[in-house]
């Protein structure tokens, strides 16, 4: 680590590639989770082989809990959703959201529903016409029609709206 430091390879102790409490800090590990992991290891003068993993298992059951969640679309591959039906908005609207479905002390967000949205080229290729699936934080919609490209690339998409379907019964969940 030393050699990679002084040659400028990483740009200093606190680099996320480093494996000092500095680098992972800057990965977002939280005290709770380097102290979980230190007090695992035991205080002994033996050398301890402890997977990396075990301390991002620590992280992730702190950090899991508080941590908002949040939707985006790549913005390579876009595809363009119309959303049809006697359930489907005239006009765009906003509710607010909770930003951790499990946590209601996390806080709220504003989303915007409209008959016009946007999906990743990758979630639409695994559905399948007629399929009903789950929008998730509004609800169900059946795939009515896929349009693509010559290269296969979906570029329009046709739901119609079913916002009374049971979300437990869809295999795929869209966010």
């Amino acid at each position: 680590m030393l050699e990679r430091a002084d040659t400028g390879a990483v740009t200093g102790w606190d680099d996320t590639s480093m494996l000092t409490v500095a680098g992972v800090r800057r990965r977002d590990i939280t005290a709770s989770a380097v102290e979980d992991f230190i007090t695992k290891q035991g205080p002994s003068r033996n050398i301890t082989a402890m997977e990396w993993g075990a301390i991002w298992a620590a992280n992730k059951a702190v950090i899991n809990p508080i941590a908002p969640r949040y939707t985006t679309v790549s913005s390579k591959d876009l595809v363009k959703v119309t959303a049809i039906g006697v359930e489907a908005p005239v006009m765009p609207f906003t509710a607010d959201r909770l930003l951790h479905p499990k946590n209601k002390d996390v806080r709220t967000r504003k989303v915007v529903f409209a008959s016009e949205m946007l999906m990743d080229q990758a979630s639409v290729k695994l559905m399948r016409t007629g399929e009903e699936i789950t929008l998730m934080g509004w609800g169900n919609a059946f795939m009515k029609d896929i349009s693509s490209t010559e290269n296969e690339k979906s570029v329009n998409m046709t739901v119609e709206l079913n916002l009374g379907g049971d979300f437990k019964k869809t295999d795929k969940k869209v966010t």
